[in-house]
C-alpha cells in the first residue's frame, strides 16, 4: 500500500505533506439551481461542480504545523491561493481556497493535535495592481 501525499506551492515555496491518517475527506459542491414550475415539476440549471478537501492531523510538529499555517497566511498577504496537488489522483495542481481550523498546543515543544485543513476548489484571485 502507497501512502497518500499531500502537495501544496505556492510563489515562495513547495510542501509535500504525508498523510499518516485517514480520512482525507473529499466532498463534491454542486453549483446548481432547482425551479420548481406551476406543475410542480422541477427544472435543473446546472453552472459547475467543485471539490472540498478536509484532513485533521492527529500531532504535527511546530515546525509542521507553522509550515501548513504559512500557505494559510500567505493567501491572505500575497492574495495568491495556493496550488493543491495529492498523489491519489483526487486532485492535481488544483487551485485552492485554504482554510484551517483551531490550534490545540499539546506539549512545551509546540506541538498541535487535532489540526483541521480544509481546501475548497475555486479560481485564481485576479492579478491586484497598485
Amino acid at each position: 500500500m502507497t501512502n497518500i501525499t499531500m502537495t501544496l506551492q505556492d510563489d515562495t515555496t513547495t510542501l509535500v505533506l504525508p498523510l499518516p491518517e485517514i480520512p482525507l475527506t473529499e466532498t463534491p459542491l454542486e453549483n446548481a439551481v432547482d425551479v420548481v414550475k406551476l406543475d410542480y415539476n422541477v427544472s435543473t440549471y446546472f453552472i459547475n461542480m467543485k471539490r472540498e478537501w478536509s484532513h485533521t492531523w492527529k500531532y504535527l510538529t511546530k515546525t509542521e504545523y507553522d509550515n501548513i499555517v504559512g500557505f494559510f497566511n500567505r493567501q491572505q498577504t500575497t492574495f495568491k491561493y495556493p496550488i493543491l496537488t495529492i498523489s491519489d489522483g483526487s486532485a492535481t495542481n488544483v487551485v485552492v481556497r485554504m482554510t484551517i481550523g483551531k490550534k490545540n498546543t499539546i506539549d512545551n515543544c509546540g506541538g498541535v493535535d487535532g489540526f483541521q485543513v480544509g481546501f475548497r476548489e475555486t479560481s485564481q484571485l485576479p492579478e491586484v495592481v497598485s
